[in-house]
């Protein structure tokens, strides 16, 4: 293969997996992924025969025409349209680029535009493991691209290029064009220079005479020059490694928003301050991590005791773990939405003081910018860990407050105190009381028992039914709004009159689809048989609100940590019973068995990017100051002290000889 050849393809793939990773970090193919298509035809059919050839005006008219999309973008209603727009920007110029005449600064400028992509696609991601993979083969292909463009840019200059063949490029220098006039007229005119530049021609190949190789001197790609590029890359990254894992990581402050204020967290969840059913269904068959947690129980004067998430959930009264996140109390035609921000009142949770028997929960979130901090109640005590600081709680919903403007994933430190014997033979599964208001106000009230004005009579006419005295559930020692709570909860959930379903099907548009759902369709998924749930109980004056977060996690053996993934999605109810809000899920059993398997279809696979993903996060995207602290200063100062102690002791003998 010649030189140009190798060039030319190494480029040309660089210029493609550069177009990948600004599609990945947008998380769309067009128009960035189609880069990856028109960088391989322009290597197949422009560079080698010379088609599809754009004139200078051609791509000064298409250049000025991707400054107007560019421009029109950049003003466009997304938070994130300026960002967009000079990437979009950089994608299009990037095609112009492709199909000119090339010569050396134009191959320079695709190098620059491929690096500018990949810088703007880390913007976009979250800098999970599989944008690490793709950075990491991005790395070396380019060095090893630039290498081979040095080699290229010295034939170049030398005049050894045939820059007439159809593949080639447009102009000839001076130089090569005076050499080949001369050596037309006479072969042996050829001054040394001249001869030069025709012997290492990287166009040159190796010649075979009478059974015997004669090797040209314009062999550029040698085994030398490939395993020389390929340690150098390998030295690079080993010292890049070295000096990124050794280098203090110091953030300069951090800013912490709050629900109603309009945040822009992460789209992959579909939590936030509004919510649209079937909504939460997109993400139910992502295996993509959200969060890890690792629970212990603190004894007093001895090493934490682990602790499973199950053994949680059941201490406090549930049969599976709920990480909760954000309540939503206004619906209207389909759509739930938070507080409004002018009612929005926030207090700081206390850190302090860590008594014996209190079960912490360590959190690592990898939505960064995220609105919400999940967490499991009860909660007593809760604090950040990196970045260090207080969290703040909304006074009405004890939402935790989220959004640090940071690319780092979030770690932070919940507590909980065990339940009294009293309350654990209760067996109640209350939501856990945070500091601060313990009464409903009017205006929570108010806004947990607001009904549509219309659109739901079939919803308030079952509610009425079910609730009749004669057919009510539960321990006639519960209070009657308990027993009605229980009542329509098991109603939805253990009656098979309603079947759990990703398929959302609608059969009349023009209903509201909590109706439709209750009455018509009785199929869906956990947005619907809470939001079912939450509006009839609202209908018999028990207030109710929606709660978005996760259930379920996936325990990993080899660090003892458990994986909270997209999959496990879920929305629940929490209403307002015996002055206290309980938790009431309403969701059929066939939810947990789909997300168990959506899990174990994954396979190898899921393992593999589980493990890959872990490293990524801990060692390179959520590597702190105190992680390094932890992980690498501490043993390593460790390691030199305990050597310096025994380097003492073996010369210790010797001083002593010496002193006598």
């Amino acid at each position: 293969m010649t030189l140009t050849a190798v060039f030319q393809f190494s480029l040309y793939t660089l210029v493609a997996l550069a177009g990948t990773m600004l599609a990945y970090g947008e998380e769309t193919f067009f128009p960035s992924g189609l880069t990856v298509f028109l960088s391989g035809l322009v290597l197949f059919v422009n560079e080698r025969q010379g088609r599809l050839r754009m004139r200078p005006l051609a791509g000064n008219l298409l250049g000025l025409a991707a400054l107007g999309a560019a421009a029109y973008e950049f003003f466009g209603d997304r938070p994130d349209s300026r960002l967009l727009a000079g990437a979009h920007f950089l994608v299009y110029i990037t095609w112009i680029v492709l199909f000119q005449a090339k010569d050396i600064r134009q191959y320079w400028w695709l190098c620059a535009l491929s690096l500018l992509q990949v810088a703007v696609g880390s913007v976009l991601t979250s800098m999970t493991g599989s944008y690490g993979l793709l950075l990491l083969a991005y790395l070396p292909l380019a060095l090893w691209t630039l290498s081979v463009f040095t080699l290229y840019q010295g034939a170049y200059e030398l005049g050894g290029l045939d820059h007439e063949r159809p593949g080639g490029n447009a102009a000839t220098p001076p130089a090569a064009a005076a050499t080949s006039a001369t050596a037309a007229l006479d072969p042996l005119a050829l001054d040394p220079a001249a001869l030069l530049r025709q012997c290492f021609a990287p166009d040159r190949r190796s010649s075979v005479r009478h059974a015997i190789q004669q090797d040209s001197p314009g062999r550029w790609i040698v085994p030398r020059f490939v395993f020389g590029v390929i340690g150098l890359a390998v030295t690079g990254l080993a010292l890049g490694l070295v000096m990124f894992l050794f280098v203090p990581r110091v953030s300069f402050g951090s800013g912490v928003r709050f629900q109603g204020e309009g945040t822009r967290g992460q789209a992959l969840t579909g939590f936030s301050g509004e919510v649209r059913l079937g909504q939460i269904g997109q993400i139910l068959e992502n295996l993509d991590r959200v969060m890890r947690v690792r629970i212990f129980e603190r004894v007093d004067g001895q090493k934490d005791k682990p602790l499973s998430i199950k053994e949680f959930a059941y201490e406090f009264g549930l049969d599976a773990p709920l990480f909760r996140g954000s309540v939503l109390d206004e619906y209207r035609q389909g759509r739930w939405r938070g507080g409004k921000p002018h009612t929005v009142t926030t207090h700081v949770m206390p850190s302090h003081p860590l008594e014996p028997g209190l079960i912490r929960q360590e959190y690592a979130l990898d939505i960064s910018g995220s609105e919400f901090l999940f967490a499991m109640r009860p909660i007593s005590l809760a604090r950040l860990y990196d970045p260090p600081g207080p969290i703040n709680y909304v006074y009405e919903t004890g939402v935790f407050a989220g959004g640090i403007e940071r690319r780092d994933p979030i770690e932070y430190l919940v507590y909980s105190r065990r339940r009294t014997p009293r309350e654990r033979d209760a067996r109640r599964n209350q939501f856990g009381a945070l500091p601060g208001r313990e009464k409903l106000s009017v205006l929570t009230r108010m806004s947990c028992l607001q009904l549509p004005d219309e659109g739901i009579d079939g919803v308030v006419r079952l509610a009425g039914e079910l609730t009749e005295p004669g057919r009510l559930t539960g321990d006639e020692t519960m209070s009657l709004d308990r027993r009605k709570a229980e009542t329509l909860s098991a109603h939805l959930r253990d009656s098979n009159e309603y079947a759990y379903s990703l398929n959302m099907e609608v059969v009349d548009p023009n209903r509201d689809p909590i109706e439709e759902f209750l009455v018509v369709r009785k199929r869906g998924h956990c947005e619907y048989f809470a939001s079912a749930l939450a509006l009839m109980l609202r209908s018999i004056k028990i207030p109710a609100r929606l709660v978005t977060g996760f259930k379920g996690a996936e325990y990993h053996e080899n660090d003892r940590s458990y994986e909270v993934q997209q999959r496990h999605g879920h929305v629940w109810v929490e209403a307002y019973i015996d002055d206290e809000w309980i938790v009431l899920d309403p969701t059929p059993g066939a939810r947990d068995e789909m997300v168990f398997q959506v899990g174990a279809n994954a396979g190898f696979w899921k393992n593999a990017k589980h493990s890959i993903s872990t490293l990524w996060s801990t060692y390179v995207v959520s590597l702190s100051l105190n992680r390094q602290q932890e992980a690498l200063y501490d043993p390593l100062t460790g390691g030199v002290s305990a050597g310096w102690a025994r380097l003492r002791d073996l010369l210790a003998p010797v001083g002593t000889g010496i002193g006598w």
